[in-house]
This record gives C-alpha cells, sequence and structure tokens, in this order.
C-alpha cells in the first residue's frame, strides 16, 4: 500500500502534464516575412496615369499633349498613336529627350496586339523621370538584323504640378 501511495503522489495525474512547454530564454524578434503592421503588409498597386499622344506628324508641337501630371503618380503609361497599316512588327524601343536633347529615359515598348486600333505602341516610364519640361519621344523599330530605324515621333509637354 504504501508503493500505491507514493506512485499515486509521484506520478502525474492527468496525460496534459507530461508534455513538455518551450520557455524563450530571449524575445523573439518578429520574421521578415510577417509584418507586424497589417496594412504594410500588402503592397499597393503603383497609381497609373495614362496619356495618348498623336506623332508629330499628324499634328504640330503647338497642338501637342500638355499635360500635368498629379501628385503621387508612380508611372506614366503612353500610348502611342500611328497609322494602323503602316507599322511592320519588329521590337520597338522608346527614347525620351528634352527638347534641348538630355535623354531623359529609354525603354522597350509594349506592341499592342491589334495595331488596328491606331495604337503603334504603348510604354510605362517612370512618373518621377518626367519634370515639369518639354520632351521629344521617338519610337525605333527594329528589323530581323537588329537595325533600327525612327517609326514615328513625339512631342510632350508637362507642365507645373
Amino acid at each position: 500500500m504504501v508503493l500505491a501511495i507514493a506512485l499515486w503522489v509521484l506520478l502525474p495525474k492527468h496525460p496534459a502534464e507530461n508534455r513538455a512547454v518551450a520557455v524563450p530564454t530571449a524575445p523573439a524578434e518578429p520574421s521578415p516575412a510577417v509584418s507586424p503592421d497589417p496594412q504594410r503588409s500588402a503592397p499597393s498597386a503603383p497609381r497609373l496615369y495614362a496619356v495618348s499622344l498623336s506623332p508629330l506628324s499628324v499634328r504640330s508641337a503647338d497642338q501637342s499633349a500638355s499635360v500635368v501630371i498629379p501628385a503621387g503618380t508612380d508611372v506614366v503609361s503612353l500610348r502611342l498613336e500611328g497609322d494602323p497599316g503602316t507599322a511592320a512588327p519588329g521590337q520597338r524601343t522608346i527614347l525620351i529627350r528634352t527638347v534641348t536633347g538630355d535623354e531623359i529615359w529609354r525603354g522597350q515598348a509594349i506592341e499592342e496586339a491589334d495595331r488596328s486600333a491606331g495604337t503603334a505602341a504603348r510604354v510605362d516610364v517612370p512618373a518621377p523621370r518626367l519634370v515639369t519640361d518639354d520632351y521629344v519621344i521617338e519610337l525605333d523599330i527594329a528589323n530581323r538584323e537588329g537595325v533600327a530605324r525612327e517609326l514615328y515621333r513625339y512631342f510632350l509637354r508637362v507642365r507645373d504640378r
């Protein structure tokens, strides 16, 4: 009977008491994948401002687009118009310069699948690159051999915000 009382006192009464419990020795730092602020964890979509431009051959610089890019805009999407039937397929490059000749941006254009709509190309430009100034935009097209030629030229005036 003494043995039974000793076992009853020494052995745990509930199976849950047998579990090991981890006790942290130092405060844990938040995981880089988990943000303490749930509103900061989801990246916001970039703010987009869209502009359509006609080639200079269609209208003069005096009739060209003049825009005010809203504050907080991240990307300016330029839709570059052109003759639906004249543009052959090829790699399109956009070159943006100030009217004084300073190159401010160069990149690949997004070729529109439906050229019958009159869009030669589209390009997304980081908005901070387009400060208040006058710009000449050149749309170049490269053939299979990689030889580029100017397809269209556009004018854009960005006014003070």
